[in-house]
């Protein structure tokens, strides 16, 4: 089963907890930059207008990602969950 949720940036950190049972998640910078970390003060990565991430959740539920960009921006988080073989 596909989820899609979509974000809309404020300029401050916003949290995320990957939800239980999700295989794998896609981001996607729909009209801004965005950056991306596992900590709200940490080391950050960023996901540039356009662009597409994908990760591998399988063994990161229950964590915490932080996502933070310019005010109105929007972030689309696809995620595809329930069990897989």
């Amino acid at each position: 089963m596909f989820d899609i949720e979509e974000k809309t940036m404020t300029g401050s950190a916003i949290s995320y907890t990957i939800p239980d049972n999700t295989h794998s998640m896609a981001l996607h910078a729909v009209d801004g930059d965005i950056d991306i970390s596992t900590a709200s003060d940490g080391d950050v990565w960023t996901l540039i207008s356009g662009d597409k991430e994908a990760i591998d959740t399988r063994t990161l539920a229950g964590e915490t990602i932080y996502f933070k960009g310019d005010n109105g921006k929007k972030l689309q988080i696809r995620l595809l969950k329930g069990l897989l073989s």
